[in-house]
């Protein structure tokens, strides 16, 4: 199975003092937990677009340090063609 992205918060992770009751704290999961789940997943598509942006940004500077790699390589073996015409 693939990893998964995922997000769950228990009561002791908000409200560390303990100031909710567990009914107080069902009310709030209920509340608010489509909210919290689409949020979520809007946070996280906006990651992964990110992602995919940084990613092919990464890809397009290799390759253009590749490219330079090779035309040095070319010129110090002598195979690189002159630009100027006669």
């Amino acid at each position: 199975m693939a990893p998964q992205l995922y997000q769950f918060i228990n009561k002791q992770h908000l409200d560390a003092d303990n100031k909710l009751t567990d009914d107080e704290w069902e009310l709030f999961v209920k509340k608010f937990q489509d909210n919290f789940a689409l949020q979520c997943s809007e946070i996280a598509e906006e990651m992964f677009d990110n992602f995919k942006e940084q990613e092919k940004e990464e890809k397009y500077r290799r390759a253009w340090e590749q490219m330079g790699t090779l035309v040095d390589l070319a010129n110090q073996l002598g195979l690189a063609e002159d630009d100027e015409e006669d």
